[in-house]
């Protein structure tokens, strides 16, 4: 920007300078010289401008370079793979990769300051997934680690599964709870899916195998993508996975719970 600046200066200087030197009919020695003068102003700001530019930019990168090279390859190494999945955001699990770098830079700046901060969040998760779906996906969702706060709290939760069924997102999610009074604190946030023309499947724990099943998970299969959080881990972690063993996997699951459970009707209105 600032070269196209001095460049635009330089050419109204020389305008400027033919204009004079015709008005007041400068001698052809006196063109030489004050031509010449120009040209090395010209060149003295690019060259003051290249360093200031330098300067800065050599500021802005010097903490990387009291980096060991090994660490320093490894940035340049991210930044690349960084740049590539920001390029494709039609890429569900690209999308995904991306926002748990931002995430993860985040909570790298919280703990630096000796912050408290969150991470392995299923529903953060689930809610960029989404957003990352589109009129015509699927998506097949699993609710066993449930806590009814985070669909009654968090409106940008619930707020994106109801925009994105409304928007043409297939979406099929199945609750599982651990009693009646739970189910019943559900009923609300239920009503609100299904009136958006999501299909909303309920069961209890009761009965279930639980070796047999991971404790949440979700499968878009338009994008190659899965998020799971393993079978009886004390502490969760979500993991992304575009294997075909793993999708098929968690599909298996799914049909499972859904022969199981049973579709939830919305209340009749009066």
């Amino acid at each position: 920007m600032i070269n196209i600046i001095i460049g635009v200066i330089g050419m109204l200087s020389v305008v400027l300078f033919l204009w004079l030197s015709g008005k007041y009919e400068f001698s052809l020695q006196e063109q030489t010289i004050s031509s010449i003068l120009l040209v090395v102003s010209t060149l003295l700001i690019n060259v003051i401008t290249s360093i200031f530019l330098l300067h800065r930019n050599i500021k802005l990168i010097r903490p990387t370079l009291c980096l060991p090279a090994e660490e320093q390859k490894e940035g340049y190494e991210l930044m690349l793979f960084l740049h590539e999945l920001r390029k494709n955001k039609k890429n569900a699990g690209y999308v995904l990769a991306v926002d748990q770098f931002d995430h993860a830079k985040s909570a790298l700046s919280f703990a630096s300051n000796s912050a408290d901060f969150r991470i392995n969040d299923i529903a953060e998760t689930n809610k960029t997934l989404l957003g990352a779906l589109s009129k015509g996906d699927t998506f097949d969702g699993v609710c066993m680690l449930l806590d009814p706060d985070i669909w009654k709290y968090n409106h940008g939760y619930l707020d994106i599964n109801v925009k994105k069924a409304k928007d043409g997102v297939k979406i099929r999610r199945i609750f599982v709870y651990d009693n009646i009074e739970q189910f019943e604190s559900m009923t609300d946030v239920m009503e609100r899916l299904v009136r958006a023309k999501t299909k909303v499947f309920w069961c209890m724990k009761d009965g279930l195998n639980f070796k047999e099943f991971c404790q949440d998970f979700t499968i878009v299969k338009e994008h190659k993508v899965s998020v799971h959080i393993s079978v009886q881990k004390t502490n969760p972690t979500v993991i992304v996975s575009s294997s075909d063993e793993q999708i098929n996997n968690l599909q298996s699951q799914f049909s499972k719970l859904l022969s199981t459970a049973q579709e939830y009707k919305p209340k009749a209105t009066s």
